[in-house]
């Protein structure tokens, strides 16, 4: 943490303003939690901070009262005006106002009458994905290639296997060299090595590890084997001891299709084992959980388990993590999710951390994303192709590759990638919108993807397929490179001022856009923020109850100015995001505003730049556009801060010269025509306003969780992990109040999600104050909000149990 962001740091050299802006407010709020810890109403938040433990900023020696620069009566020095539009906006400081009737008697005046009768704010379709060409890579020769492992201990090279058990590496520029052989069994169709993987942590933990089928089991004459091999880490490449095998686990199988499996480990350290069901006799051998068939299995292989003999124990955050060893229950303790066929494939997405399973069944070919304690025979797919034998499909055979991010093909990241072994067809869908499928490689593609085993997701973003060229009897490495004979212009305005959605000063909206105020505010570095929207002409919004964004009609367009105010008072926009809802789904624009403040251009990629803020300079980054829909995600309506609760407030305009009124936000936008409600607005659900006393704790901080992380933390989020943060969810129905972390316990022993009275231990507040790999909120956020810190560790501290 950086000196100047530490508010608890000795000498205090710099301090936060805007902490102390509401310092003795949170507590004042709460008046009996204050008295009852005797607490002085004066006490600054940066105190309450500190008072709960080195846990905030710092041990509780280094804390006290930081002088404070730039106050000014109690507000920031050079807070923001309000924002400039096509519509009268707040004036400042509306936000905090109380709702009430009009003054002087003038009659209330809608700033958003009358509606338009044009719209100039409306974005053309960006265009879709460019068509992909697969040419020759290296010609390496693989018989029937079945996986590919990568190890950041050797980050230039790769390992890729055979189904006939062979194991090879090809470090950078270097022939390919035979690792070893796993020596699996090879008869039946569904036999052979299916799978390798890497210890994340090489060095510390030397391990290669393998599934496979083999004839050699300590039960029956046929079981798929988990094994590890010692692996040392030699000049530029590896050496594995394959006369060291380790069994790990032995899985018997009575029939001898859909055996196949999958390997990886995911972002919480522990090996993810994907199984298949078996055939018919496996299913009447007794119930398939007990069996561990047709699941996908979590393991922590860094810790042995003597009690029950093995050399792993289940995850402790398991679904049935207490169920004991193996015959002692039904559901055995190393699954994770179940009710699969031939989960052949795993893999992790490497941004969000969600893992993947490609599956083979009767109804189709299908991926889906998976999180624990659920059984994937009930639930439909996230993706699904039509069984194998139907003849309107040509995808036969799908090969999952998994979700790229890589750089080299920008275009493709966050889509989840799959190869079709027959047809040889590559083809791609969006993880956010998996109904929007575009073919990349075509059938009759002079080199295809016939043979297809395997997607490489590699390190510095290249993509290689090992496939069979024109079906030769053997597969080679090819890459995937974008056809520019099929690539179509970009017609998303290049600048800000192109889109329409700007009025004619370049600074405020158009005519046409209609800004927009909301009560609780998503936390963004200190950034002030003008909202606005634009619809198609005549359409409405469509009303979804409080804690669900509005729905937006195709044609729609959401809008975000961010500006920061310098240390001398000064605002300065610096970026504009768009939320674009097309025809093929919501789309992300990021616009970067130039020095001079003349226009704004269009960003195809992130960057991170230094910026002027209210306490110096702070880092920022403007996003990836392809990172905007990680955020809004499908689950939550897409279109954050635009639901009832957030809008319904005072709306304030002049009604005279002489005189002003106040509206509903919500009632206005009504009159207009923009939406219908079922009821008046004084009835329906709003936000707590941070500005207004309140004396309900767990309200507001309920509220500010599900205002800056349930978007994703939600049931269908983005988020693989299974806790609600919706404000309306009781705590004790959550799965976050005393409940074990599935990602890492950070290093805090006895850590829980959350501890009542034990902030210290509460790993959703360790998180919050994170800034780095294991931050939340992930992506868009360098500065701590120390506020909110400080509430969630005041409220946190109060309680006294999960009901």
């Amino acid at each position: 943490m950086s000196e100047q962001h530490d508010p608890c740091k000795r000498g205090h050299k710099r301090g936060h303003p805007h902490l102390s802006h509401h310092s003795s407010h949170i507590l004042s709020r709460h008046r009996a939690t204050r008295e009852a810890l005797g607490l002085s109403l004066r006490v600054s938040l940066s105190a309450v901070v500190c008072a709960f433990g080195g846990l905030v900023v710092g041990a509780l020696s280094a804390c006290s009262d930081p002088v404070i620069e730039g106050l000014e009566g109690g507000q920031v020095a050079g807070q923001a005006p309000a924002p400039a539009g096509g519509l009268p906006p707040p004036p400042a400081g509306s936000e905090g106002a109380t709702e009430g009737g009009t003054q002087g008697g003038s009659p209330p005046v809608n700033p958003y009458l009358p509606r338009p009768t044009t719209q100039s704010c409306a974005l053309p379709t960006p265009t879709g994905l460019v068509g992909m060409n697969l040419v020759r890579g290296e010609r390496w020769a693989l018989r029937a290639p079945t996986s590919a492992a990568l190890t950041s201990a050797r980050p230039e090279g790769i390992a890729l296997t055979e189904r006939g058990g062979q194991v090879w590496w090809r470090s950078e520029g270097a022939q390919p060299v035979s690792l070893f052989d796993a020596s699996p069994s090879v008869e039946g169709a569904d036999e052979g090595l299916y799978a390798l993987t890497f210890h994340p942590q090489l060095a510390e933990h030397p391990w290669a590890f393998t599934l496979k089928s083999s004839d050699r089991c300590v039960e029956g004459a046929r079981c798929v084997v988990l094994s590890r091999w010692p692996v040392s880490l030699v000049g530029e490449g590896l050496s594995v001891n394959s006369m060291a095998e380790e069994r790990l686990l032995e899985v018997p199988y009575l029939s001898d299709v859909n055996l196949r499996g999958g390997l990886t480990f995911g972002v919480d350290g522990y090996l993810y084992v994907s199984l298949g069901a078996g055939g018919p006799q496996d299913s009447a051998a007794g119930p398939l959980r007990a069996q561990l068939k047709g699941s996908v299995l979590r393991l922590n292989i860094n810790e042995p388990n003597p009690s029950c003999g093995t050399l792993y124990s289940p995850a402790p955050t398991n679904p049935f993590a207490a169920s004991g060893c193996e015959g002692d229950t039904p559901n055995r303790a190393e699954l994770w999710a179940w009710g699969f066929e031939a989960p052949h494939h795993l893999s992790v997405d490497p941004v969000r951390g969600a893992l993947w399973v490609s599956d083979h069944s009767a109804e189709g070919q299908e991926v889906n994303r998976v999180v624990g304690g659920v059984s994937y025979k009930e639930l439909p797919p996230l993706y699904q192709h039509a069984s194998p034998s139907d003849p309107s499909t040509p995808l036969r055979a799908l090969v999952a590759a998994g979700v790229y991010r890589g750089d080299e093909l920008p275009e493709l990241k966050g889509h989840y990638l799959l190869a079709d072994a027959r047809s040889g067809e590559v083809i791609a869908f969006q993880v956010d919108n998996p109904s929007v499928i575009t073919q990349l490689v075509a059938r009759e593609a002079t080199i295809n993807a016939q043979g297809a085993q395997l997607w490489l997701s590699a390190t510095n973003g290249a993509l290689s397929l090992a496939g069979a060229a024109s079906g030769g009897p053997t597969a080679q490495l090819l890459t995937l490179e974008p056809d520019l004979s099929t690539a179509s212009v970009n017609t998303t305005p290049r600048l800000l001022s192109e889109t329409g959605c700007m009025a004619s000063d370049g600074r405020g909206w158009a005519p046409s856009v209609v800004p927009y105020s909301v009560n609780h505010p998503f936390w963004s570095d200190l950034a002030i923020k003008e909202r606005a929207f634009a619809l198609p002409v005549d359409a409405q919004i469509g009303y979804r109850p409080a804690g669900e964004a509005l729905e937006f009609p195709v044609g729609s367009v959401l809008l975000k100015h961010l500006s920061l105010t310098n240390r001398a008072g000064v605002e300065e926009r610096f970026e504009t995001r768009i939320m674009q809802h097309t025809e093929r789904g919501w789309v992300g624009h990021t616009y970067r505003w130039r020095e001079d403040g003349s226009d704004a251009d269009l960003l195809t990629e992130g960057l991170s730049e230094t910026l002027s803020g209210p306490y110096g300079a702070q880092e920022w980054s403007f996003l990836d556009p392809s990172a905007c829909l990680e955020c809004h995600t499908a689950a939550s309506g897409r279109a954050l801060g635009l639901e009832v609760a957030q809008l319904n407030r005072p709306l304030h305009v002049e009604a005279t010269s002489e005189a002003s009124s106040s509206l509903n936000q919500l009632e206005a936008l009504e009159e207009a025509g923009y939406l219908t409600l079922p009821q008046p607005a004084s009835a329906l659900p709003k936000l707590l306003r941070a500005e207004l006393d309140s004396d309900d704790l767990t309200r507001e901080v309920r509220e500010y969780l599900q205002v800056n992380c349930a978007s994703c933390h939600r049931p269908e989020g983005v988020s693989h992990l299974s806790f609600d943060l919706r404000a309306n969810i009781p705590l004790s129905e959550a799965d976050l109040c005393d409940a074990l972390p599935v990602l890492g316990d950070l290093g805090i022993p006895n850590a829980r999600l959350l501890v009542p009275g034990a902030p210290e231990r509460s790993l959703l507040l360790t998180r919050m104050r994170e800034r780095g790999p294991e931050q939340m909120p992930p992506l868009g956020s360098n500065i701590v909000d120390y506020e909110g810190i400080a509430l969630v560790t005041f409220w946190i501290s109060q309680l006294k149990g999960c009901e």
